[in-house]
């Protein structure tokens, strides 16, 4: 799922420092603080940034990185860059000194996407931002359901990327800005003719094999535990066996009661999968029960299992209106990042841009 787009696709959407001018309908709204940085995280994200820069792996400006049209980029947007990149996490520290000059290159291209938003006096509805804000969110569930909730909530997410939910606001908030240039500048969305027709060009791309959709409650053993351990967790997954086959139970709710695996939180949840990806005693067992049924107790390498099986499907090709938002959405960021680096290209030939990377050291 893309959040945002940035000025290039390869720069983390990670904020500058700076304050962008992209005009609102409805400024001086208070932000949402919600999401900010528990403060013991934090201090405890800048000594390690500390400790690592005093090691001499985070690279430092000492003077402007570069200068636009004669204006100076300065040192501190690059160390401010620099400093969420290294409280992301998402980065190693050892191999930012290697990755500077694209780090540089970047902040560029974004300071020039920056200025020609601002000179296109573009303007973001709240409504716009928000309307985005809930697409992203019900784009980032549906492929965390997927998964198994693995992905945690989409405020976690934000918060482990070092940012808060106001700059998290704020880097929709220029996507849509820029899209709106992009827009501008004569970009034009896929149709849903041209939707329809990557689909029907690349069937093949769309095809499935056998599913099936399961919920499990796990009894753990400890891969050390001896027999009378082993048979201790049979009799409890027998006896909860008995309460998931009486009428009107909740499997689910028996799964978030006892289930001692990772799904748990989900009901015991597994989504939607194919052969191959369970371990194969579970597997055999998930493929063979009947629709609804609870299975006996089986044995893994895990502890005890009891398997419902929700659903299954065929092998066959995945329907278009299943894929068409996916479609849609992969389309459209295509789109976008073809528009966008063709604004960069237009933008680097009109304007005289000197980088200095001779003041990062």
């Amino acid at each position: 799922m893309t959040v945002a787009c940035s000025s290039s696709p390869e720069v983390p959407d990670q904020k500058q420092g700076k304050q962008h001018k992209y005009k609102s309908t409805q400024e001086g709204e208070s932000a949402d603080k919600a999401g900010q940085t528990e403060g013991a995280k934090e201090k405890e994200q800048t000594a390690q940034a500390g400790d690592a820069q005093e090691e001499g792996k985070i690279p430092t400006a000492e003077g402007p990185i570069a200068h636009i049209d004669g204006e100076p980029v300065s040192a501190e947007t690059f160390n401010t860059e620099m400093k969420k990149i290294v409280d992301s996490g998402q980065f190693p520290v050892q191999l930012l000194s290697q990755v500077k000059d694209q780090i540089i290159s970047k902040i560029v291209d974004r300071e020039l996407i920056d200025r020609a938003v601002e000179k296109a006096d573009i303007e973001v509805s709240e409504e716009k931002l928000e309307e985005r804000v809930q697409e992203i969110r019900a784009q980032f569930e549906e492929a965390n359901a997927k998964l198994n909730g693995q992905m945690g909530s989409l405020d976690d997410m934000v918060k482990n990327l070092g940012i808060t939910k106001e700059e998290f606001r704020d880097s929709v908030r220029e996507s849509l800005a820029i899209e709106q240039l992009l827009v501008k500048r004569g970009m034009e969305y896929p149709s849903d003719e041209e939707v329809k027709s990557f689909y029907e060009e690349n069937k093949e791309a769309f095809n499935r094999p056998e599913q099936v959709h399961a919920r499990h409650i796990l009894i753990k053993v400890e891969p050390e535990a001896d027999e009378a351990a082993w048979e201790k967790a049979h009799k409890e997954a027998l006896e909860i066996r008995k309460k998931a086959t009486a009428k009107g139970t909740d499997f689910a709710k028996l799964a978030e009661e006892h289930s001692q695996g990772p799904s748990a939180n989900q009901g015991g949840d597994l989504g939607w999968f194919g052969r191959g990806r369970m371990v194969p005693e579970f597997e055999e067992v998930a493929f063979n029960l009947e629709k609804g049924q609870v299975s006996e107790p089986v044995k893994t390498q895990f502890g005890w299992h009891l398997v419902k099986k929700v659903d299954e499907r065929e092998a066959g090709t995945v329907a278009y209106d299943e894929v068409k938002d996916q479609l849609e959405n992969k389309l459209r960021n295509q789109r976008v990042q073809q528009a966008l680096q063709s604004l960069l290209s237009d933008l680097r030939a009109n304007t005289k841009v000197e980088l200095h990377p001779e003041n990062v050291k």
